[in-house]
């Protein structure tokens, strides 16, 4: 199984999805879709190749958890989560701006987690 990791963006993430739909839906939906996106983690964990690549990022893996987009480096069986992107948006655009400090945190994170094992 591989192991996941969040970024700090990935954890601001997760808790601006679950107020903005707590706000929009009420509590009972709010938590549905968190239950949903855990589930996909969980998924991903056993089965990191259901990951697919997109053209415009060539170090990012992507999964679809209804409206939103997981977006994730994969680095010696290691999946950092970097960040969930409402699917509506340009996620293009989005994730070139964004590739270089993403990668960037993923790969400072890899470091100390290397360095913790030691």
């Amino acid at each position: 199984m591989a192991e996941i990791r969040f970024t700090r963006r990935a954890l601001s993430d997760l808790n601006k999805i679950q107020e903005d739909s707590t706000e929009d839906f009420g509590q009972l939906v709010a938590d549905k879709y968190m239950d949903d996106i855990e589930d996909a983690l969980e998924t991903l964990s056993g089965y990191p190749d259901l990951l697919r690549e997109l053209p415009f990022a060539d170090n990012m893996r992507f999964y679809s958890v209804r409206k939103h987009m997981l977006v994730f480096c994969v680095l010696e069986n290691i999946l950092y989560l970097l960040t969930l992107k409402y699917g509506r948006m340009d996620i293009e655009d989005v994730i070139v701006r964004l590739e270089p400090a993403l990668m960037r945190e993923a790969e400072i994170m890899h470091k100390r987690l290397k360095k913790e094992k030691r």
